[in-house]
């Protein structure tokens, strides 16, 4: 077998390197060339099955997808033949039951997990050092944060991918023409808002939340400021997705650990 060179490495060892210098329109030229070279696969009705950072290479700054070892014809898939692959790109259900059968749905999971370190120059989950307590992390629905600066339509995107459930992933064509439309400029501070459902921004109050718990107050107010100026959502929806209750949190006795959070000019 004969295959390309690639001069720059896998694109784990690309965004190492190179993260500090990559500005938002590489990074989408990156995520759209994946894409579409998983969308050329699975046209060919093949599945990668082991779709990961590692097994991308970078030749003058083009990605392309190797190591097919454990590809298949969507027609001779089977089982998951105990072949986990890299398990922080690697769908829930697969993780926990061997004879679930990987499709194309399985390659897009992976996918969402390489959008997001696209955008993060990280690898995702670093600090799990076993593969039992990262399966079950993941299977729980844990996720990777968003990163600041993120275009809020690709922040979408890869939590589509990476859903618990398969039904509710992309197909590729959808992700391909997602990608293609994204502005890079729109990004999470800018409050540039796109087309979201309820539950996208249900998310981002469960992560608004969070934040509120760990005392990262401002972080937590620019994503209900986020809510609240999309005029998508209705009133009664914005008052549901902003309802907190603090009780079962850190049960705030005092808000002006809050106020003094906040920056003079917005009190």
């Amino acid at each position: 077998m004969i295959l390309e060179y690639a001069n720059e490495g896998t694109l784990r060892e690309y965004l190492m390197t190179n993260f500090a210098k990559l500005q938002w329109t590489d990074k989408l030229c990156m995520a759209k060339e994946i894409a579409l070279g998983l969308l050329y696969l699975h046209d060919n009705n093949i599945i990668h099955r082991d779709l990961h950072s590692k097994n991308i290479l970078i030749h003058q700054k083009q990605p392309k997808i190797t190591d097919f070892g454990l590809s298949k014809q969507i027609n001779e898939i089977t089982s998951n033949s105990n072949a986990h692959g890299m398990p922080a790109y690697v769908e829930p259900q697969c993780l926990v039951n061997d004879k679930y059968k990987r499709n194309i749905k399985s390659d897009v999971y992976s996918l969402g997990v390489i959008l997001w370190e696209i955008s993060s120059g990280r690898s995702p989950f670093p600090s799990f050092e076993s593969v039992l307590s990262l399966a079950v992390h993941i299977f729980k629905g844990n996720r990777e944060d968003p990163i600041e600066g993120t275009p809020l339509q690709y922040i979408q995107l890869y939590k589509q991918c990476w859903d618990n459930d398969p039904v509710n992933r992309p197909e590729t064509g959808l992700i391909c023409n997602t990608l293609n439309k994204i502005n890079p400029n729109e990004m999470l501070r800018q409050h540039h808002f796109i087309e979201a459902s309820p539950q996208f921004f249900e998310s981002l109050r469960k992560e608004a939340r969070e934040f509120f718990v760990q005392g990262k107050f401002l972080k937590a107010l620019e994503l209900f400021d986020l809510i609240l100026k999309n005029s998508q959502l209705s009133p009664d929806e914005q008052v549901n997705i902003m309802a907190l209750d603090l009780s079962h949190n850190r049960g705030f006795e005092n808000f002006n650990e809050l106020i003094m959070a906040l920056p003079e000019d917005t009190h």
